[in-house]
């Protein structure tokens, strides 16, 4: 509950600039979408299914990757008045357009009149593609050049989950070149192909980690600051146990593609699945990745608290190192499943091996270091979002509650990390139109009065040291949004206290 009622409107460092109620609950999810986007989809499944049934398996792919591309490209914010490349940088468009590469490998592979050399190189360019894809189209040149009113943001959710994914093939890819043969008659495997098993892949294990899973993500860090909900255990069991899930989707999507099988039609074969010691010691290894997950990753994650954009660098790589780990030993496990004996063993030194290390250190490279930048400019953009444009549709007592525990965050960081998140609410609330920055830095100097007088003190020597670390314009932007409210505050103080 604030010191006092956030008022209709009070002098906020500029003469006559109010701090007026904003436009609560008016923030859309993905605008257009109903109007414009499904009936554009709804084409486009009728005419690629139609394809589909009557001429070739791959055009099932199409249908699948066709849908996120549309969706993503959709010129949603027309109606807010946005050019087009303000919201979707020439990176991000590029960054959607290159995921068709799972299309033209397969097209390549199966391609009998190109050579084995040409197949090798589009297969090995498609993890790569994916995954340093993902980490530049995460980097700040390719997000929103500016605050976009609306809930769902692609360009901040896409270059994470893209990353895992390339990650992940280069490591499976790596994984399987060490630990199982090739035919004696090229110098490694190459996947013998099937379009149904690639859809599957892409439809239950590509798209939900890089789309759903992130949006997933976005609703449950809006609870937990906004609520403190999903914050526990239980909420942690739940997110990693459906990674888990698609996890096991992907890698049997892409065991059957390399088999060139349809997923699903080789259980109930002789030896499809051979129960031996390797399968067994696989099923360990899976089993053993679950507690590891929840209680190690997830203790990890609870240590980092809220608000989520306080995280550092350095706690995201440990987070990422503490995941490949898991992810190393779930597909070598899930792997031994899948092939027993005929996987686990390091294979005689040769070509196929040399090209498995190469992706297999490129692969964990990727899970590690990639990710970590990948969510590390990621969060600095939900940051703004969440400052400049979430919080602000919020109706005045939720975001009182969120604006509490980010100085609360605050009040548990060092000195430095003080003043460097100070300065970089600064700049996102810079970023927001001026009647939301001049609401949020009300509701953040009511917030800090509200601290213990020692917590108090230290919060504000660290704003105002922040200031210095920010260009003119914005430095003193900031410090007459903050003298202004601090100034009525003391004023509504005064006249609660002489009533």
């Amino acid at each position: 509950m604030a010191l006092v009622e956030r008022p209709a409107q009070y002098p906020a460092g500029t003469p006559g600039e109010p701090v007026v109620t904003t436009r609560q609950g008016d923030l859309p999810v993905f605008p257009r979408f109903p109007r414009e986007v499904l009936p554009a989809l709804g084409i486009w499944w009728t005419v690629t299914l139609g394809l589909f049934f009557a001429l070739e398996d791959y055009y099932l792919v199409v249908a699948l990757i066709g849908t996120p591309t549309i969706a993503m490209l959709w010129p949603a914010g027309r109606t807010l008045g946005h050019s087009y490349l303000s919201y979707r940088t020439v990176p991000w468009v590029t960054a959607i357009l290159t995921m068709w590469i799972i299309l033209v490998t397969g097209l390549a592979v199966t391609e009998t009149g190109w050579s084995f050399n040409v197949k090798s190189g589009f297969f090995f360019a498609l993890p790569a593609v994916i995954a340093f894809g993902g980490i530049l189209v995460a980097l700040p040149w390719a997000q929103a050049r500016t605050p976009i009113r609306m809930f769902f943001r692609p360009d901040l959710l896409f270059g994470d989950g893209r990353t895992l994914v390339g990650g992940t093939l280069m490591l499976v890819l790596g994984l399987r070149y060490l630990f199982a043969g090739h035919p004696p008659d090229v110098d490694w495997a190459l996947p013998a192909w099937n379009w149904n098993s690639l859809a599957f892949g892409v439809a239950v294990g590509i798209i939900p980690i890089v789309l759903m899973r992130g949006m997933l993500k976005l609703v449950q860090r809006l609870v937990r600051l906004r609520d403190g909900l999903f914050s526990g255990y239980p909420s942690i069991a739940f997110r990693e146990l459906l990674l888990l899930l698609l996890a096991l989707n992907f890698g049997f999507a892409f065991h059957h593609l390399f088999i060139g099988r349809t997923v699903f039609s080789t259980i109930g074969e002789p030896g499809a699945f051979p129960i031996t010691t390797q399968f067994w010691t696989g099923v360990a290894l899976m089993i053993a990745v679950v507690p590891w997950m929840i209680f190690v990753k997830g203790r990890i994650k609870k240590r980092i608290g809220e608000p989520f954009f306080f995280e550092t660098f350095s706690q995201t790589l440990l987070k990422q190192v503490v995941f490949t780990a898991a992810w190393v030993v779930f597909f070598y496990g899930f792997m031994s499943v899948l092939n027993g004996e005929a996987f686990g063993t390091l294979q005689d030194w040769d070509a196929q091996s040399s090209v498995g290390l190469g992706f297999f250190v490129t692969g964990v490279l990727v899970l590690t270091i990639g990710r970590a930048i990948a969510q590390h400019y990621q969060r600095k953009g939900m940051m703004t979002h969440f400052l400049a444009v979430i919080l602000p549709t919020q109706p005045d007592r939720a975001r009182e509650r969120m604006m509490a525990r980010i100085v609360q965050g605050l009040a548990r960081l060092s000195p430095e990390r003080q003043r460097k998140a100070w300065a970089d609410m600064f700049r996102a609330w810079d970023a927001a139109d001026p009647a939301d920055r001049s609401l949020m830095t009300w509701t953040a100097v009511v917030a800090v009065a509200e601290m213990p007088a020692n917590q108090r003190n230290d919060l504000t020597t660290s704003r105002s040291e922040a200031l210095a670390l920010l260009d003119d314009r914005t430095s003193e932007q900031a410090m007459a949004g903050i003298r202004g409210a601090e100034a009525h505050l003391d004023a509504e103080k005064n006249k609660a206290t002489e009533g």
